[in-house]
């Protein structure tokens, strides 16, 4: 198979991760590069339109990076603005091993989902 980068969007607590989780199941050695977990390294609580802008960019970097040594990866990522999933197709620059996932859920049922209060916190104004 050849390694591609798969780059799931959607609303936060849609099931991205989740459906990675699934895929690592049945693609050996398919990387996830989730976007919660690496905001704890790359961009720390910027939620602004340029933090996610600069997070969107290292993620593809990353996903890049894996791709030229041959792992295939599954971004799980907000990525709410199509400049960033955009830039991400161009950084990737793999043609037909780069695709694009969006994962549709209602509003309501991602607050059912959420676990960490962020759509309260949004709503309060805190995020």
């Amino acid at each position: 198979m050849k390694p591609f980068v798969l780059w799931m969007t959607g609303l936060p607590c849609s099931g991205k991760t989740t459906i990675v989780k699934d895929l690592q199941k049945d693609i050996p050695n398919l990387a996830m590069l989730d976007g919660d977990e690496l905001r704890e390294w790359f961009s720390p609580k910027d939620f602004s339109k340029e933090g996610r802008d600069e997070h969107n960019k290292k993620v593809a970097h990353l996903a890049k990076l894996l791709l030229k040594h041959g792992v295939p990866s599954a971004v799980s990522l907000v990525s709410p603005y199509l400049e960033n999933r955009e830039n991400a197709r161009e950084i990737v620059n793999a043609g037909d091993q780069f695709a694009e996932c969006y994962v549709k859920c209602s509003l309501a049922k991602c607050e059912e989902r959420d676990v960490k209060g962020m759509y309260a916190k949004a709503r309060k104004g805190e995020l």
